[in-house]
């Protein structure tokens, strides 16, 4: 089965570009959460990334 490396640079691109628009809005209901969601999802990117460089690709399609 071949492996699709697809690069991280744009989801994290995306979710930096959520976060801020998240923070800049007015208080609602749920909004640290979503905060807080939002930022995980992000730390979790760029650990995958860092990993990716280090030569542990586990997000590759198809990796085992």
């Amino acid at each position: 089965m071949s492996r699709i490396a697809t690069s991280l640079e744009p989801q994290i691109h995306e979710v930096r570009e959520a976060l801020a628009k998240l923070r800049s809005m007015k208080k609602f209901r749920g909004k640290k959460v979503l905060i807080r969601d939002t930022e995980q999802h992000l730390a979790r990117l760029l650990h995958a990334q860092e990993e990716r460089e280090c030569g542990q690709d586990y997000t590759a399609v198809g990796a085992v």
